[in-house]
């Protein structure tokens, strides 16, 4: 009965098979979040990742906005020459909304949830001001490439919640210095 107006879907890699164990049931799993949505309703997906992308071009039930770090979009959220933009049919030209260097948190997926989140805040109607303003001043959540402290010019990050190889990859190629893991 969960009816959204807004959903979304990051991207769908093969996470928490021990629970769904298949991809076939993950990736039914993941499309529930939509099947109560009308046409005139949103669902944002990853056009970088080819199971959301594919998803998005075979939705019939309500409306597909994608977001992507790699391609410009005729319709979307997307990354170019390292600023974000918004290129909605209602407007002839992309809005450009902020660089991407302006963004605290370390990553490229954390550019992409960045990108997910301008797409949700802007097809539900948050100013551009607001919009800027929130990437500009998210520093972040808790044990996700968490700022600690700089101590003698050493950064420290905590990013306890890498609890898969997946994870803790993405975390080591978002670090642009030297890093050592404990």
């Amino acid at each position: 009965q969960f009816k959204p107006k807004m959903s979304a879907i990051l991207n769908i890699t093969p996470d928490h098979l021990n629970r769904h164990k298949t991809m076939d049931n993950y990736i039914v799993a993941k499309r529930r979040i939509f099947e109560n949505q009308k046409r005139h309703e949103y669902v944002i997906l990853n056009y970088d990742n080819e199971i959301t992308r594919t998803i998005g071009e075979e939705l019939k039930s309500c409306k597909p906005i994608f977001f992507s770090l790699n391609q410009v979009l005729d319709e979307g959220v997307y990354v170019k020459d390292g600023f974000i933009y918004i290129h909605d049919y209602k407007n002839e030209a992309p809005i450009k909304v902020l660089a991407t260097d302006q963004i605290f948190i370390l990553g490229d997926h954390n550019i992409e949830n960045a990108l997910a989140a301008t797409a949700i805040a802007y097809y539900t109607g948050v100013s551009l001001k607001s919009i800027r303003k929130g990437l500009k001043e998210f520093k972040g959540v808790e044990h996700r490439i968490e700022f600690v402290r700089e101590i003698n010019k050493i950064k420290f990050y905590n990013d306890s919640k890498g609890t898969n190889p997946e994870a803790s990859i993405k975390a080591i190629k978002a670090m642009n210095n030297q890093t050592v893991l404990i």
